[in-house]
């Protein structure tokens, strides 16, 4: 390897060391000396290995078809507000459930199925990952050799695996597993200048999760038609299926669902949203316990407070790319899509799933044009890479509860490196 490349390699493994062994061996020994038990990345990625999921999602999508095809109650009236089972998805996400079902009429063999297409989701989201790391060091002048890409890919995937989010949403049985896959293959379609392909891939995801919906009207605004035209193809046969399948007001009554979890959001420490943080700090509802059945209890200064912070994080998404001139580019779309994530009211911990192509961007980014900026890079990756359960040791202290927060602290660490490197683009150009 040359000098600089080597160096590279060099700090990084160090860092990877520092966050896979030296983060955890002080979680275990906090742990010890607080006489508490705590959670670390390898619980989750142990169940990986053992192919060990849940079935968070597949549960109440599986319960939501059954009331659809064999009763003719109002599916959300009666399993999100009546039985309280936390179903949050919108119909449209049913569809591929649905044809599953004609194939495997088997309750565990459709388990089985669901949870290996977690896994091999997880598995494509660590290709997509570390295609993008190794297309941006190129386009950032770090040239590999065959043998030192090798390092490279063994390196990224190790870090990969160790990324909480991605980890956890296969050790929940989630969804999410899904939508992290097709989020970060869409930003590397983007990366390639395949919008269209990019769009379909995005409008995938909105099938499942309705607020990256929020990129159609970004592409209307940035004039991205390709994007917007893929996605909105897909959203047109997807809209149309679901409508066939279940009807106009099966599907409608989603709004509900929305407005209501918007009102009051999710008190629970993984709840990583401003809403999570508010309730936590007012001690509003639960903090430490996961309720299957509850919610936090609706709160003025939540509410509003979560309301503020979503319209600024959005308008900004929207707004400060074309002040900077580098709207359109990976870090303009990039932008979105955390800012999307993070200003829901309730984003679990495994939604963050989705920014792991964004780390794999900026890393050569920041080490060729803003290595000052990197100790920031690594301090965000520190925070939303690891599970940090033992900040709840301080859930019931006022203020200093707001240490829970600390995945979302992470982000908006990333948001602000992703400004400065957006900021930077437009002399840059032909780098991404």
């Amino acid at each position: 390897m040359s000098a600089a490349r080597a160096n590279l390699f060099r700090s990084l493994f160090q860092y990877a060391m520092i966050v896979i062994l030296g983060v955890h061996a002080v979680i275990l020994l906090a742990a010890y000396f607080s006489g508490t038990h705590q959670n670390t990345v390898w619980t989750d990625l142990l169940n990986l290995l053992q192919f060990q999921s849940g079935d968070d999602s597949w549960m109440p999508m599986n319960r939501a078809l059954d009331i659809l095809l064999n009763s003719q109650k109002p599916v959300y009236e009666q399993l999100f507000f009546i039985e309280k089972v936390k179903f949050q998805y919108p119909l449209t996400s049913l569809i591929p459930v649905h044809l599953l079902r004609y194939l495997i009429q088997e309750p565990q063999q459709l388990l089985f199925v669901l949870q290996l297409c977690s896994l091999l989701a997880v598995l494509g989201t660590i290709y997509f990952a570390v295609r993008i790391l190794l297309s941006a060091m190129k386009a950032h002048a770090i040239q590999l050799k065959p043998t030192e890409q090798y390092a490279w890919i063994a390196l990224a995937a190790i870090m990969i695996l160790h990324f909480y989010p991605v980890i956890k949403a296969f050790s929940l049985g989630q969804l999410q597993a899904v939508i992290n896959l097709l989020v970060t293959a869409a930003l590397w379609q983007w990366m390639q200048q395949k919008k269209a392909t990019a769009g379909v891939l995005i409008a995938l995801a909105v099938l499942c999760k309705p607020q990256y919906g929020l990129l159609l009207l970004w592409a209307a605004i940035r004039k991205e038609w390709r994007f917007a035209v893929g996605m909105s193809v897909v959203l047109a046969i997807g809209g149309i299926t679901a409508l066939l399948l279940f009807g106009f007001e099966q599907n409608i009554a989603y709004l509900k669902v929305l407005s209501h979890i918007s009102k009051i959001g999710e008190g629970f420490y993984a709840n990583q949203s401003m809403n999570g943080l508010l309730n936590r700090w007012l001690f509003n509802g639960n903090n430490l316990y996961w309720d299957a059945k509850g919610f936090a209890p609706f709160h003025p200064v939540v509410y509003y407070g979560s309301l503020l912070v979503t319209v600024l994080l959005l308008l900004a998404a929207f707004i400060l790319p074309i002040r900077a001139g580098a709207k359109s580019t990976y870090w303009d779309i990039g932008i979105m899509i955390l800012s999307a994530t993070a200003a829901s009211p309730v984003a679990w911990e495994h939604h963050y799933g989705v920014v792991i192509g964004l780390f794999a961007a900026a890393l050569p980014f920041i080490w060729t044009k803003l290595p000052k900026t990197l100790w920031l890079l690594a301090m965000s990756y520190l925070l939303v890479s690891n599970c940090f359960t033992i900040t709840n040791v301080v859930a019931e202290y006022p203020i200093i509860n707001a240490a829970q927060s600390y995945l979302y602290f992470g982000i908006l660490l990333l948001l602000y490196v992703m400004y400065r490197i957006l900021y930077l683009q437009h002399n840059h150009q032909k780098a991404l």
